[in-house]
């Protein structure tokens, strides 16, 4: 049900192995910045810029047709929100590395050094504030960053790094707002260490944010083919690689072949499952993990209900939807911003 429970921190230890040919160019991952953007200690003496967010929106501005960039707002463009009493919420999200291109919109901005970023949480207020009260350009927009119905705004950041940061304050703003209270005791949480953890005044329990685990793999027949899936909810022909939620105690190679089964009655080999790559997918709290699989068998059988179909396509068919990067009606596939994509592009490379 994508709640998370109360349970300790998921620790990864990861060994892989990876044959050069099918080598993954991490710069192909949606949300991974590279190191452009350091996670872990922020400076004090950084300059802070704000990505602010309202009730899950956040404010952004189009810069050109089509085109769009996070608003990032100064210390003292928020001052009047930020001091004490005020409400607003503020919280790290990382620091740009120098020379970054967050570096270099930090220097048009002011900040004499590779800034930090934070959110700024504004959900408290009645209303959005309007960009000109928080000294945003004209014409900024309060957007949501995906839509299940049309192509996401975030396929057109003028700068994809800048990705990670609006999700990152939108997931973190969600995380506070749903972690108010102690699931320890009950008491009151407040925000602790730059807000990127709370902690219980009554009983001393610090609570972190957590990511709920799941798996996404295409699963292909050995033989040019590969199998897709496609919700009802979801655009008129969209298909996608099958995915769900880890089970309490399940590893994630269990889950592979149990939700491939469960979705389309599919076998799947369980020595073929290999890793791809992951990223976070922040709506509301999900790490994806990658892979690619093997069919034992390609007869579709009676699958759950979750998906409205469920077919097997030809790389063709696949590769000219992906050259063709358009919705189209009939057939296509998830926007470079889902792992899916990624996983797609690997297949079409690996089998040229």
């Amino acid at each position: 049900d994508g709640k998370m429970g109360v349970f300790g921190p998921t620790i990864v230890l990861v060994a892989l192995c990876v044959h050069p040919s099918h080598s993954l160019s991490a710069s192909n991952v949606f949300f991974d910045t590279q190191g452009r953007l350091l996670r872990s200690g922020a400076g004090s003496s950084a300059p802070r810029l704000y990505l602010p967010v309202f009730d899950g929106h956040s404010l952004l501005h189009e810069v050109l047709p089509g085109a769009w960039e996070a608003v990032l707002l100064t210390s003292e463009q928020v001052a009047s929100f930020t001091a004490p009493g005020q409400g607003a919420l503020q919280a790290r999200i990382g620091l740009s590395s120098t020379g970054s291109p967050m570096a270099q919109r930090g220097e048009l901005l002011g900040a004499a050094e590779p800034p930090a970023f934070y959110l700024l949480e504004l959900s408290h207020l009645a209303q959005p504030p309007d960009g000109e009260s928080l000294g945003a350009p004209d014409g900024s927009e309060w957007r949501q960053l995906r839509s299940a119905a049309q192509v996401s705004v975030l396929d057109h950041l003028r700068d994809d790094d800048e990705a990670a940061l609006l999700a990152t304050a939108r997931g973190l703003a969600l995380w506070h707002s749903s972690n108010g209270f102690c699931s320890a005791c009950g008491a009151p949480t407040q925000p602790a260490r730059d807000g990127t953890i709370r902690t219980c005044g009554s009983c001393g329990a610090r609570h972190r944010p957590r990511l709920d685990n799941a798996i996404i793999v295409l699963v292909t027949d050995g033989q040019g083919r590969c199998l897709l899936g496609r919700k009802g909810s979801w655009p008129e022909g969209r298909y996608s690689t099958l995915s769900g939620f880890l089970d309490f105690g399940e590893t994630l190679e269990e889950c592979v072949v149990r939700e491939v089964r469960e979705e389309s009655g599919v076998a799947v080999n369980r020595a073929s499952i290999r890793y791809v790559a992951s990223h976070p997918w922040l709506f509301p709290r999900s790490l994806m993990v990658g892979f690619i699989a093997q069919a034992d068998n390609v007869e579709l059988g009676d699958g759950d209900d979750e998906l409205a179909d469920v077919r097997w396509f030809s790389r063709e068919e696949v590769a000219s939807c992906v050259e063709a990067a358009a919705e189209a009606p009939l057939f296509h596939v998830p926007s470079k911003v889902s792992l899916a994509y990624t996983i797609i592009q690997q297949w079409l490379r690996e089998t040229v």
